[in-house]
């Protein structure tokens, strides 16, 4: 199971700058492990359990609950932006243009960039894909 607890950053959050720590259940044990501290606007479990993923600092991350790690899956790539930062107008860190979900087997989570969609290796070792060949990007065709 997730949870989030928000508590710590309830003040904070009155100016734009909560946010959450990602807690993994154990619903067996009861165990809580902490995955991340203060992500600004939650997190998301895959459909067999084994992954979270969330956004924060303009950046993709995913932690693997079976082996109790955290990976940066998208700050290596240089050029291609997943925050709305264009768009954005609030005093918060912007949000993701989207995830559009899990690929069979959960192999790769499939994210959106602002025109284009990416696969993203959850476990952080293979680099990000451009699903669409950047086509979106080159042509200014958003893809959804």
């Amino acid at each position: 199971a997730l949870a989030l607890a928000e508590l710590p950053y309830a003040v904070g959050r009155m100016w734009g700058e909560g946010g959450a720590d990602v807690v993994v259940l154990d619903a067996r044990t009861g165990r809580r492990t902490v995955a991340a501290r203060r992500v600004p606007d939650g997190a998301s479990l895959s459909p067999s359990g084994r992954w979270v993923t969330w956004f924060a600092d303009a950046r993709w991350h995913a932690y693997d609950t079976r082996a109790g790690r955290a990976a940066d899956l998208t700050g290596a790539l240089r050029g291609v932006e997943f925050a709305q930062r264009e768009t954005w107008d609030l005093p918060s860190e912007p949000d993701a243009w989207g995830s559009a979900g899990w690929a069979r087997g959960e192999r790769e989570l499939l994210v959106y960039s602002r025109d284009d969609v990416w696969a993203l290796d959850p476990e952080g070792r293979r680099p990000a894909r451009a699903v669409t060949d950047s086509v979106g990007a080159r042509s200014g065709i958003t893809f959804r």
